[in-house]
């Protein structure tokens, strides 16, 4: 018992230290906020009627446990009516009236550390425990009760991270984010992979949910009614994750291709049939699927369809999952890797591009083999500076891809400068491309970079046209994950490790 108050002592005391020049930063900080607010104003006597009637609806939720459940109803439905600037108003009034009270806190801290000489503690926690519980919380929770209440705190909170996103006071960004914090674990909570159900999209799915399934996807759009139903039939699985308070309503969507050999490309994965091969359709569903056909599960395309559920994970237990459901499916399948793209890989290079001819870096960037090879592909002169502005220059459109000698000629050096970027490139210690970040962080590993795999004017425009295999091998993804996680270790196969040359 000892040794947990000295704990608590160690945890509590720098808040006590802090505690004067806590107060005199929120002074400052208020007195900052009158002066350079560029946002919605806090008075509430200056916002529009329907959300001054809003916000006393939110102050009889939170005051008072009468009509609380009407009051909530109030908030939805006036919040629905609002414009941009009412709903500016609102999110920014609710944030900053009903955050924590810091003064009750370190008032509640300091009793904390005073009681460990006496009995009992354990009150003094409780009630430090309490203070740190925003008031906003109790609307959330008392919305989230009530008819469509979770879509609609959902909806919520991405309205709180692009306000927070685009807010350039301080003070009142600082308030929003710490809203959003408080919506994303009250959400991870009814989010929570326990409540939600793994389902299997086909073309007999409901209508409603096939629209759903093509308007969200956003890594291969779907083209048409055909494309649509090529996705879902034979061959290919799509899964989604639905919640019960959501209904119809997808959180995550999730498409694989069941195919021979891991798939190097996305033309041979997503074809765009027209409405004249509807023959092919209908003799795929008669013959059905032959198991020996195919050995490996691609995880070609994933979505994330809510704003609102950003930072909570699902997709990883979506993966997990149907994993396990296609192995008791087909317990032969061997491989499983994703076919993956890497948005960000073009806007790096052009900035890295940009800062060395500004002279911010200094570092060589080519080998002088791939200034010799680029510069004769790109006719100019051998010199790292002048092959990367003409490199540069000819990755602004895509047209370089269709001439076959000069797209091979940019091959080796695009590859290892892509492999160097997925490798290396890191924010606080994790890779610098969110895709990779994700599969990493799932315990995936870094198998294979593919030339040339996806030669969409997007797949150019975001990646020059790469992707990349993150294979999945069950009995490594915990240990994978751990080093990932805990070390920065990122597992990459030969094949991409043969590609990063040393300089």
């Amino acid at each position: 018992m000892s040794f947990l108050f000295g704990s608590l002592q160690r945890v509590t005391m720098p808040l006590l230290r802090m505690k004067v020049i806590q107060r005199h930063l929120c002074c400052s900080a208020t007195s900052t906020n009158v002066s350079s607010s560029s946002q919605a104003p806090t008075d509430s006597a200056n916002h529009s009627p329907i959300v001054q009637q809003t916000l006393k609806a939110v102050s009889s939720v939170i005051e008072t446990s009468r009509g609380a459940e009407t009051a909530a109803n109030s908030v939805m439905l006036n919040y629905s009516l609002f414009d941009s600037h009412q709903r500016l108003q609102f999110l920014t009034s609710l944030a900053e009236e009903y955050q924590c009270n810091n003064e009750v806190v370190l008032d509640k801290a300091e009793a904390l550390t005073n009681s460990f000489d006496k009995a009992g503690p354990h009150k003094h926690m409780q009630r430090l425990r309490e203070s740190l519980v925003p008031p906003y919380d109790m609307l959330f929770r008392e919305i989230g009760a009530a008819a469509g209440g979770v879509k609609f705190l959902v909806d919520f909170r991405s309205h709180v991270i692009a306000a927070a996103r685009n807010c350039s006071n301080l003070a009142q960004a600082a308030a929003l984010q710490a809203m959003s914090a408080s919506l994303k674990q009250l959400l991870g909570l009814w989010f929570g992979v326990g409540f939600l159900n793994l389902e299997r999209v086909t073309w007999q799915s409901p209508c409603d949910l096939l629209e759903k399934v093509a308007n969200y996807e956003g890594v291969h759009p779907v083209r048409n009614v055909s494309d649509l139903r090529l996705r879902v039939g034979a061959y290919r699985r799509c899964y989604v994750f639905m919640h019960p308070s959501m209904p119809g309503e997808p959180m995550v969507i999730l498409h694989v291709a069941l195919v021979k050999g891991i798939s190097d490309s996305i033309q041979s994965i997503v074809h765009h049939p027209t409405l004249s091969k509807q023959s092919d359709f209908t003799r795929n569903y008669q013959l059905g699927e032959d198991p020996t056909s195919f050995d490996t599960a691609v995880f070609y395309s994933i979505t994330s369809t809510q704003a609102g559920l950003k930072g909570i994970d699902l997709g990883n237990y979506l993966i997990k999952s149907v994993v396990k459901l296609l192995l008791s499916e087909f317990p032969h399948l061997t491989n499983f890797s994703s076919l993956s793209p890497i948005p960000g890989f073009r806007d790096w290079l052009q900035t890295e591009i940009n800062q060395l001819a500004g002279g911010f870096r200094k570092q060589q960037f080519l080998t002088a083999e791939q200034c010799l090879e680029c510069s004769a592909a790109l006719s100019c002169k051998a010199d790292e500076m002048t092959v990367l502005g003409a490199l540069k220059t000819t990755l602004q459109d895509g047209t370089w891809s269709k001439d076959a000698v000069l797209a091979n000629s940019l091959k080796n050096t695009l590859m290892n400068l892509c492999a160097r970027y997925l490798c290396h490139e890191k924010h606080r210690n994790s890779a610098l491309n969110s895709v990779a970040n994700f599969h990493l962080r799932n315990g995936a590993t870094l198998w294979r970079i593919n030339w040339l795999a996806n030669t969409t004017a997007k797949g150019l425009s975001e990646s020059c046209g790469l992707m990349v295999n993150y294979r999945y091998y069950i009995e490594k993804t915990s240990i994978n994950s751990e080093k990932y996680s805990q070390q920065h270790v990122i597992d990459a196969d030969d094949q991409v490790l043969d590609l990063l040359i040393q300089l």
